[in-house]
């Protein structure tokens, strides 16, 4: 799919020396790329929003641009998680994770956990949560994906309620076992 969206043949990936994955991974930046410029070109309209309300709709953005490669996209996810790929993927998505904390704004930079790991704390969320959305979007069959936008609200508001409410709290819970 990646290799087609760019103009090529569906066999260039073989021309690659580490195989699909590099399509996989020049897709994912272009994605990200072509979201950045998004949240730019609307950087007026975000700063009307709330946090949350910022983070919904960077989210969607970015999962709008894998809708006509959604039957796909599992194989893609495989070769992410082949041990050979986590390194990159993890950096990947941090990377992902930054710019989507970036489109939260100013608002999102108060601390809630020390320094050392506020924002590190505040990327792995966000990962988790875009992950999270990304695969149920491949298991959605409702019409326009509208079920993956109403979990995206959803897990968003959860976000923000924990850290609103006490942020200590917050950075408990993620450390808490669970039974």
């Amino acid at each position: 799919a990646a290799a087609v969206s760019i103009g090529l043949s569906p066999a260039a990936h073989g021309m690659l020396p580490r195989g699909p994955i590099e399509l996989v991974r020049h897709f994912s930046s272009a994605c990200d790329a072509k979201l950045q410029a998004e949240l730019v070109s609307k950087a007026d309209e975000f700063e009307s929003l709330e946090v949350k309300n910022r983070l919904v709709l960077a989210m969607q953005t970015r999962l709008r641009m894998l809708e006509p490669y959604v039957a796909t996209w599992p194989q893609a996810l495989a070769l992410k998680a082949q041990p050979t790929n986590v390194s990159e993927s993890l950096s990947d998505a941090h990377a992902l994770a930054s710019l989507l904390l970036d489109a939260c704004g100013a608002g999102a930079r108060a601390p809630i956990a020390p320094a050392a790991i506020d924002a590190h704390l505040k990327c792995a969320s966000l990962a988790a949560v875009y992950g999270a959305a990304e695969l149920y979007m491949l298991t959605d069959k409702s019409p326009g994906f509208s079920d993956t936008w109403l979990f995206v609200e959803r897990e968003v508001g959860a976000l923000h309620s924990l850290v609103s409410l006490n942020p200590a709290a917050a950075i408990g819970s993620v450390f808490q076992r669970r039974s």
